[in-house]
């Protein structure tokens, strides 16, 4: 068993399932992931291929049930879920795995992750906010400062995130 600490943004799916590819084509299958920590057994190289998806189905939990089964039984499998995000896998037959069948439904994908963004950018632009106007009346202290520069560089990175998710929406 191998575990592997890395993180990844949302914003960089992409990146994370070619990141799981590479290691699946080294013989290291993703066995579960825990927040920011991906288990892996050693296999066959290139065995599985995976994707990962931010799942929102229709119905709540017993509509993302349903969706999860049709999965399954289309042979995919999911090897591991936080909060609504999906990391499957299917066996490797040469052909690429895709879970969106149309352009319709990556673009719900996109727009299902630029909403959590807008929600996570209002949240701390409101917080900062508070802070800044706390700051003004009391003062500037050095908490205060801190708290305020990492909510800046957070809403710039997250910022860059969903302008990069609306270009992959065209």
């Amino acid at each position: 068993m191998k575990r592997v600490f890395k993180i990844f943004w949302m914003w960089d799916y992409e990146k994370e399932e070619k990141w799981l590819n590479d290691m699946s084509h080294q013989g290291w299958q993703l066995q579960r992931y825990t927040p920011f920590v991906y288990h892996f057994i050693q296999g066959e190289p290139d065995a599985y291929q995976y994707c990962l998806e931010f799942m929102a189905p229709q119905g709540g939990s017993k509509g993302m049930e349903d969706y999860l089964q049709f999965l399954a039984e289309s042979g995919i499998a999911c090897v591991g879920r936080y909060f609504s995000w999906g990391y499957f896998r299917r066996e490797n037959d040469g052909t690429p795995f895709e879970l969106f069948s149309d352009n319709a439904s990556r673009v719900a994908h996109l727009d299902r992750m630029l909403t959590l963004i807008a929600v996570i950018l209002f949240l701390l632009g409101y917080s900062g906010i508070s802070f800044f106007l706390r700051g003004l009346k009391e003062g500037f202290s050095p908490l205060t400062i801190a708290v305020l520069t990492f909510y800046a560089v957070v809403v710039v990175y997250a910022g860059g995130g969903a302008l990069g998710l609306l270009r992959k929406r065209k």
